[in-house]
């Protein structure tokens, strides 16, 4: 296969943090997504382009990009792991794009100190050689 399968968008906001991400249904004694977490996915889907792989023989690098404050405005560092913010978008993306995150193998994540908070996000896939990934 020629050409790179990828796609590169703006993913409004910031995600909710994965400590405030699931919740416990007392009914089922499952695990579910928090509603902070389901209005996040809801709001940033629309943002998320066409994307499909096209081998069943590829895995998925996935760049995110966060950009927020990394300061109050005494000075003083913000509780922000940037670390939490990923599964959120990763399930998000997977799930728009129709492919299971599992086959994200490749991750690369940074964060820029910005008054405005959104998220760069690069997706592309990898074509494997014999089930492989070649490292030259």
């Amino acid at each position: 296969m020629s050409g790179v399968n990828q796609a590169t968008f703006t993913l409004p906001g910031l995600p909710t943090s994965r400590n405030k991400l699931y919740y416990s249904d007392p009914r089922s004694g499952g695990i579910e997504w928090s509603r902070a977490a389901l209005q996040w996915k809801a709001e940033v889907r629309p943002h998320i382009p066409p994307f499909r792989l096209l081998s069943e023989q590829s895995i998925v690098r996935l760049v995110l990009e966060f950009h927020y404050p990394w300061y109050t405005k005494a000075g003083d560092w913000l509780t922000r792991d940037t670390d939490n913010l990923i599964k959120v978008v990763q399930d998000t993306i997977a799930k728009k794009c129709g492919f299971n995150d599992l086959r994200v193998k490749q991750l690369r994540i940074t964060s820029v100190d910005d008054r405005e908070m959104y998220t760069k996000v690069m997706v592309r896939e990898i074509h494997l050689t014999d089930g492989r990934l070649r490292v030259s």
